[in-house]
């Protein structure tokens, strides 16, 4: 359409365009004397008008469309149907999960094959988020979940959200100075770090003045305790205190993820729980019903992220690994029957 309508100008008089690409494309279709009617200009002005043809020119030309407008309606549509999305948290969805499939595994530890149900998701992310709040975690407050791939995971990821408190996952692979960047720029005011990575956490919290009093660990570590740090897994075990659940607004930030920081430093990405749990109904649309997954995508990036909603929101099981080992894995498929997975 607009190679034939500067064919109709340019047979009469000279053509301005404003985008190079599409000048080019046109003179290359156009061809022969009445492509050297056509010129591309960078910016089209009045004044600037009188260097290259008459006001009448002018006239035509300003009536152009500009190809970036034609470009901007492209509308790529899905194949699938429409769905629509509640207005709820993944704390709702679990509690929900909690009274309906409470005795179906949620997660397993696919090391130590230990079982998590979902009431026990439920329950043990109701006892930790008691203790965060008699800690002085408060709604608004940023907390780094710095952990590989684990069964305590999900767990601080649903207390975290129930609580109204921003997570923001940090790789696992990180040095000191990586992760305290995270901590720096995510202005976190906790942090909880797997046993195994303590040391690293430590080093990154005291280059930010950051004090063991708000750090905690989850999960075991082979190596002899040496330090006074607070077990997740002791405070999801604790019955002495409960929590009373806040309702959240679905559009307000509950996670903050980093980029991998590819072209500079890694950026925060603020998301809502409406965000979390609108890419795991969309997955779920079109994922094939089966019992269990995988979980050997990194949590902390919010591809494994949204695994976890996606677990929870279809009460299917997820089968966990902190790393690839071909034996360990392909174990795992053998002894679980694994029906999906997700591959980053």
């Amino acid at each position: 359409m607009l190679v034939r309508r500067v064919l109709r100008l340019a047979s009469e008089r000279r053509v301005l365009l404003r985008s190079e690409r599409v000048c080019h494309t046109v003179k290359r279709s156009l061809g022969g004397a009445v492509a050297q009617q056509v010129t591309f200009v960078r910016s089209i002005t009045t004044p600037s008008l009188a260097n290259f043809a008459s006001s009448a020119v002018a006239e035509h030309v300003a009536n152009l469309p500009n190809p970036r407008d034609e470009f901007a309606q492209i509308v790529h549509k899905s194949p699938h149907d429409d769905i629509s999305i509640p207005n709820h948290t993944i704390w709702e969805v679990a509690e929900h999960q909690a009274r309906v499939n409470g005795e179906k595994t949620a997660f397993i530890c696919g090391i130590t094959h230990k079982k998590v149900t979902f009431r026990e998701l439920f329950t043990g992310a109701r006892r930790v988020a008691a203790s965060f709040t008699r800690d002085g975690v408060r709604k608004g407050d940023t907390v780094v979940l710095h952990s590989f791939n684990c069964i305590e995971y999900p767990m601080v990821v649903l207390a975290l959200t129930g609580m109204g408190v921003v997570c923001s996952p940090a790789s696992p692979l990180f040095v000191p100075n990586e992760l305290a960047y995270q901590l720096t720029n995510s202005r976190a005011k906790f942090v909880v770090t797997h046993k195994q990575l303590e040391n690293v956490a430590l080093e990154a919290a005291s280059m930010t003045g950051m004090k063991p009093s708000v750090m905690y660990t989850m999960g075991a570590s082979e190596e002899t305790d040496t330090r006074d740090l607070k077990s997740i897994n002791d405070m999801a075990a604790q019955t002495e205190h409960d929590f009373f659940y806040q309702r959240v607004d679905p559009n307000q930030k509950l996670m903050l993820p980093f980029s991998s920081g590819t072209t500079g430093n890694p950026k925060g990405v603020g998301l809502t729980a409406k965000n979390l749990l609108a890419n795991a109904l969309q997955v779920a649309h079109v994922e094939p019903h089966g019992d269990s997954y995988v979980g050997l995508v990194p949590f902390f990036h919010i591809y494994g992220m949204m695994l976890i909603h996606l677990s929870i929101l279809q009460s299917k099981s997820i089968v966990t690994l902190p790393r690839f080992i071909p034996e360990t894995f392909l174990g795992v498929l053998a002894k679980y029957k694994v029906s999906s997975m997700q591959i980053d």
